[in-house]
């Protein structure tokens, strides 16, 4: 079984972005507080700080916790992310090139379109 070089960009490329979509849009959260997205980050770790301080609860550094993981998974997210939109690009420009390869052979009468 063979699989065409288009479809296999294709495949990889949707897998790729979609993990990396994935990763990069799902919320997350520390210590209780939400930090929102790698991509969409909140701002409420950065509230929940400034209430504990202003409550007499003391300093804490929930929007450091938060800022740290968003980071790391957003280097993750956009590790995948890139390289797959690459890959679907290219697997659409393959499909491109060979659907205008095969109308002029079919011009040039060569080849019968399917």
């Amino acid at each position: 079984m063979t699989i065409k070089l288009n479809t296999l960009l294709l495949i990889l490329g949707g897998l790729l972005f979609g993990v990396g979509l994935i990763l990069g849009l799902a919320p997350m959260s520390q210590s209780g507080s939400n930090c929102g997205s790698a991509f969409i980050p909140s701002r409420d770790a950065y509230v929940a700080d400034l209430t504990n301080v202003m409550t007499g609860y003391g300093r804490s550094d929930i929007s450091g916790q938060c800022d740290d993981a968003l980071s790391s998974r957003r280097g993750i997210a956009l590790a995948l992310a890139i390289p797959g939109a690459l890959l679907l690009i290219s697997g659409g420009m393959v499909t491109i090139s060979g659907k205008e390869e095969a109308e002029d052979a079919s011009q040039e009468g060569l080849l019968p379109l399917p």
